[in-house]
């Protein structure tokens, strides 16, 4: 609520008089407003930047302060730990490695690991005890510390030899850590191309893009920056000659899936944080398997990069826009659950009806303001706050960022029966329970939804067109653990009339590429090729299809493929292997 409530207040103070639509090119667009676009006068700019859709930024292991003892000041207690790469001193929280391999192809080659971050800033002695800032010198050592449970270090850099030559990239996986209740907060890995560049000159600045660029000033114990982080050398204190260090994002390598293998804990109580994963990839699968007993468990995360549109709003200054703007704000829920005041940093804000008579007035009905916000459609009615506005969309307003992420989502808000029911399932399940991806630009947050006739529904929803003018085509995988799956439907089988399906908001079954399977202990669904704008996508196991409208009374048929020791099962009118499968 405190970050709706800030963003709100910045919302405020953005909007700025213009006095002429001549100042603005004819065609305005640079990028997203989260990338620095202009802002059109007379119309509010919203940006639906989705999830992960700014290049990753480099990060630092963090930890806490040491006045963590004083529970009145809980933000003291939060904590951040990047995983370094395994050693036969680190095994657990650790990188063990970074494989790659073309589509249809079946050996995975592995990245070569070259080094960590090379921007550091010096430690300093507290209590007897080292306190490392964002930016260590050195790999922590959990030993070292006994609050700190973690051994960590900094995003590290990995290179892959392909046919085009050698590429390097940014690899972060952290976790965080509260010190104080001794419980973890998030989970989350990404991988991002890069080009290293060291600033020797100002001219060099020239050639960047500030949309995909995190530069680091040497000598300053700060985080990387992006956008402001091209000042007058002046400013810096060389090191070496060197006055930034800059990570350039650059292209994945085309049709290559990526794994990342990763040691947790014995007990895997990494898990216990969040049972579902959401990742940006398709062919999606994240798997655990046990190295023995007292040993760590490896997790493995693989997949293709998948590109994701983030949409631009141009909402105009009149009653009906504000109107539509306002329906889907997250700002309207912090006003109808607070009659009572809310603060924001050190501001305290009644959001009363003159709080909303005020907004109403600063955002600037029938004026010639301009101004903007973005909504990053990561909450549970992200799909209501898509449709507020989504008839204000320009598709040549669009920006498109290839991403590989995954990180653990929450089950907080997920509302439905199922969840209540298997979460002590979910708890003791050896691997994660679910994982959705998708290249949405927004998507429900958490677990699909179990509907009455026993489907499981997801909504999605993006740009229905790219910035080109090309129909924006839509990826969806989940993958559910065997126990979850017997747990919500009885069963871990996969029936006759098991399927995906990808509906439309009219109730138009669209025509989708999909596949059904079973791998790793995991129930595998995935549809690709369909349209946006919204969809549901309903996945069913099949075991109580009984009806036409659950499809049994069609002909279809059932074929296996398998793909060395993956085996997947396909049904459909007439089926066919993915690619890189063969029929059994």
């Amino acid at each position: 609520m405190k970050r709706a409530l800030a963003a709100l207040l910045s919302v405020i103070t953005i909007l700025v008089p213009s006095t002429s639509r001549a100042e603005v090119p004819s065609f305005p667009h640079l990028a997203p407003a989260s990338y620095m676009a202009p802002l059109i006068p007379g119309f509010y700019q919203l940006a639906w930047v989705g999830q992960w859709q700014i290049p990753p930024r480099p990060e630092f292991t963090n930890i806490p302060s040491i006045e963590i003892s004083d529970v009145n000041k809980s933000w003291l207690n939060w904590s951040n730990a990047v995983f370094p790469k395994c050693s036969k001193e680190i095994t657990e929280r650790c990188i063990n490695s970074i494989d790659f391999r073309k589509q249809g192809e079946s050996n995975w080659s592995s990245a070569s690991f070259l080094k960590y971050l090379p921007v550091t800033t010096k430690p300093f002695k507290t209590s007897n005890r080292d306190r490392y800032l964002e930016w260590t010198t050195e790999d922590i050592d959990s030993r070292r510390n006994s609050i700190w449970p973690l051994d960590s270090a900094r995003s590290s850099i990995w290179e892959i030899n392909t046919n085009l030559g050698k590429q390097k990239y940014l690899a972060t996986i952290s976790i965080g850590y509260d010190a104080l209740y001794k419980w973890y907060t998030q989970f989350k890995l990404n991988l991002t191309p890069v080009i290293e560049v060291n600033i020797t000159d100002v001219n060099q600045y020239k050639k960047l893009d500030s949309n995909n660029t995190w530069c680091a000033r040497t000598g300053y114990g700060d985080s990387f920056f992006q956008n402001t982080n091209f000042h007058p050398l002046v400013d810096s204190n060389p090191q070496n000659g060197i006055y930034d260090y800059c990570l350039v994002k650059t292209d994945f390598e085309q049709n290559t899936l990526f794994r990342v293998s990763t040691q947790l804990s014995p007990e895997f109580n990494e898990k216990s944080l969040s049972n579902w994963v959401t990742s940006r990839t398709s062919e999606t699968r994240a798997y655990s398997k046990s190295l023995g007993k007292g040993k760590p468990t490896a997790v493995i995360f693989e997949g293709l990069p998948v590109k994701i549109q983030a949409g631009i709003t141009q909402i105009p200054h009149t009653l009906d826009g504000f109107n539509d703007w306002w329906s889907g704000s997250p700002h309207k829920k912090a006003f109808d659950e607070s009659p009572t005041a809310r603060s924001s940093g050190t501001n305290t804000v009644k959001l009363d009806q003159n709080w909303f008579e005020q907004l109403k007035k600063n955002w600037g009905i029938d004026t010639n303001y301009s101004g903007g916000e973005s909504w990053y459609g990561l909450g549970w009615d992200a799909i209501d706050q898509w449709k507020s506005t989504e008839k204000y969309i320009d598709p040549k307003l669009t920006i498109e960022h290839s991403v590989w992420e995954f990180s653990t989502t929450t089950l907080e808000e997920a509302g439905d029966s199922w969840v209540s029911k298997c979460k002590s399932t979910m708890s003791s399940s050896p691997s994660f329970s679910g994982v959705i991806s998708t290249n949405a630009t927004v998507f429900a947050q958490g677990p699909p939804k179990l509907d009455s006739i026993g489907n499981l529904d997801f909504k999605v929803a993006a740009t229905a067109l790219k910035e080109n003018g090309e129909v924006n085509l839509g990826t969806y995988n989940l993958s559910i653990a065997d126990e979850v799956a017997k747990c919500i439907w009885g069963s871990s089988s996969l029936g006759i009339g098991a399927s995906i399906s990808v509906v439309t908001e009219d109730g138009v079954k669209q025509v989708a590429a999909t596949s059904i399977g079973s791998s790793e202990g995991q129930l595998n669904f995935s549809a690709s090729g369909f349209h946006y704008s919204t969809n549901k996508i309903s996945v069913s196991l099949g075991q109580k299809s009984t009806s036409a409208k659950t499809g049994t009374d069609k002909k279809t048929a059932t074929i296996t493929c398998l793909k060395g020791k993956v085996t997947k099962k396909v049904t459909a009118v007439k089926p066919k292997c993915p690619a890189g499968y063969k029929k059994k």
